[in-house]
C-alpha cells in the first residue's frame, strides 16, 4: 500500500490539516493517509494530552474513508523522532511505501532534523505549496536536498490554502465566532464540552 503520513501536534486539528492531506492523497494517488499526532517531540512542549488530541482527530476524520487516525507515536516512550518512526513502520510493515507530508517551512529546515538521511531513505516527501510566491524557494530547497541525499524523492503538491493555525484557534476559540468555520463541527463541540484551551483566552 502507498500510505501518506501527516504528522503534527494537532492541538487541535483544523480544516487546513485536512485540506493538505486531501490534496496529497488525490495528487499522489495514495491508498490512505495516517494522521499521526506527536507523542513526545524534541522541539515542542505539547499542551493537550495525546488521547484528547487523538479523539479530536477521529471526530474530524469520521466522514473520510481514506483517512485514519494513528496512535503509533503516542504509544511509544521517550523522545520521538520522525526518522525512528519511519524505520519502525518499515520494520513492522515492510510491504508498505510511505510518503511523509510536510509544509514548506519544514522542508526548508529538513536538513536540521534528526537523521534526515534516514527519513529520506524510508519515505518520499510531499511538500505543500501554498502559493506561487514560495515555489521558487521550495524548488531551490528540493534541489539542495537532492544534492545532499541521492535517494531523496520530493513531490510538490498544490492545494487551496486554509489560512489558520492551531495556535490561533486555541487563543480565540471562545471569543471569535469566525474561527468556528475553520474547525470540523464535531471537533468544535468537543472542545467546548471539554473546556479545552480556556487558559489560552
Amino acid at each position: 500500500m502507498r500510505i501518506g503520513i501527516m504528522g503534527g501536534s494537532f492541538d487541535p486539528i483544523h480544516n487546513g490539516h485536512i485540506a493538505v492531506a486531501d490534496a496529497v492523497y488525490k495528487e499522489l494517488k495514495l491508498n490512505k493517509v495516517l494522521f499521526m499526532p506527536s507523542g513526545n517531540p524534541p522541539h515542542k512542549k505539547l499542551m493537550t494530552d495525546g488521547q484528547t488530541r487523538l479523539d479530536m482527530i477521529k471526530l474530524a476524520l469520521k466522514d473520510y474513508d481514506y483517512f485514519e487516525a494513528s496512535d503509533y507515536e503516542l504509544c511509544r516512550e521517550g523522545t520521538i523522532y520522525t526518522a525512528d518512526t519511519l524505520v519502525s513502520l518499515h520494520q513492522k510493515y515492510p510491504e508498505n511505501e510511505y510518503t511523509f507530508i510536510i509544509g514548506a517551512d519544514s522542508l526548508f529546515y529538513l536538513k536540521n532534523w534528526y537523521r534526515p538521511d534516514i527519513i529520506l531513505q524510508n519515505a518520499d516527501i510531499a511538500v505543500c505549496a501554498r502559493d506561487n510566491s514560495s515555489l521558487e524557494m521550495i524548488e531551490d530547497s528540493i534541489s539542495d536536498i537532492k544534492k545532499r541525499y541521492n535517494d531523496a524523492t520530493v513531490h510538490i503538491v498544490d492545494f487551496e490554502c486554509v489560512d489558520i493555525s492551531s495556535n490561533e484557534i486555541r487563543q480565540g476559540i471562545y471569543t471569535n465566532e469566525e474561527l468556528c468555520k475553520y474547525i470540523p463541527k464535531d471537533v468544535y463541540f468537543y472542545i467546548v464540552r471539554k473546556g479545552l484551551y480556556k487558559n489560552e483566552v
